[in-house]
């Protein structure tokens, strides 16, 4: 497979930026780091979300090239690994489960006419086919349960005349119940200390077509707002608009998007800016 073009970004929307974007080899992903609940840091002085995502791109370099074992297995094995290294730096006897960091992911590699692909969390991955359709691999089930917390916050800004970041701190109940709620079969699955969300990602292979052009494109949720939160594209025009913009420029609409409603009351929102990663492939199979 021929990269005709590429590009990557991930920005910051808070001091640190728990997002990675990677493109490796045969391969790329993005990383969409949470930090627990808990109100401080238990293994990284900025964030602990931060670490985890760190952990999770190196262990990706290191292993996604071994095409001896699937997607699923690698990702299996990596919760394995960065939970048996985040035990060995908690110098704590027990730790709340609000505490521990995670991260959704969106991930793809390629080797000779396949396509491989796992999403978990709130990442997408999106792509267009050589006939020019375009499909979306999502896991809604975390976007749904915040979409919960984000009317309540809503209602609290608009009802009561408070900031965005006080209706957040209102909501906090809110929050804590759908964060227990990470890996059960109640909630969300989503990168963390449970092997079992290996099992419950979404993962597939596409065939590629050759001599024939596709575009694939992955991203946290923090650019994706641009599609689901803002609708200023639809994930059919996003790739005409990448025809004559970078992913920097998408980038900056939303962010222009969001100082114009810092309130949250035209967009509502957990918080005003979220951090916003993406990669983005055009490619061109070739036997």
């Amino acid at each position: 497979m021929r990269i005709v073009r590429k590009d990557i970004i991930s920005h910051a929307g808070n001091p640190a930026n728990e997002d990675i974007a990677a493109i490796h080899n045969n391969s790329a992903w993005v990383l969409d780091g949470a930090t627990g609940l808990y109100n401080r840091n238990l293994v990284h002085k900025d964030s602990d979300a931060k670490w985890f995502v760190d952990e999770w791109n190196e262990y990706l370099l290191k292993n996604i090239d071994n095409q001896d074992k699937s997607l699923k297995e690698i990702i299996e094995n990596g919760i394995s690994i960065t939970k048996n290294k985040y035990y060995n730096l908690v110098d704590e006897n027990h730790i709340e489960p609000l505490a521990f960091p995670s991260s959704g992911i969106a991930l793809i590699r390629w080797c000779d006419n396949k396509l491989e692909y796992l999403v978990l969390g709130d990442c997408t991955f999106i792509y267009k086919d050589n006939k020019g359709l375009v499909k979306s691999f999502k896991d809604y089930k975390l976007e749904q349960l915040d979409g919960e917390v984000i009317n309540h916050i809503n209602k609290l800004i608009n009802g009561e005349n408070i900031s965005l970041l006080e209706a957040r701190q209102k909501s906090m109940d809110m929050l804590i119940k759908n964060r227990l709620l990470r890996n059960t079969s109640e909630g969300y699955w989503i990168l963390g200390f449970n092997e079992s969300a290996a099992d419950n990602c979404i993962t597939g292979t596409i065939d590629l077509c050759e001599e024939n052009e596709y575009e694939i494109l992955l991203t946290t949720d923090g650019f994706y707002a641009l599609i689901d939160k803002y609708k200023y594209t639809n994930e059919f025009d996003i790739y005409k608009l990448l025809k004559d913009n970078t992913l920097y420029d998408l980038y900056r609409k939303i962010r222009e998007i969001e100082c114009s409603d810092e309130s949250g009351l035209k967009y509502p929102r957990l918080k005003k800016s979220d951090d916003a990663s993406a990669v983005y492939l055009r490619v061109v199979y070739l036997s």
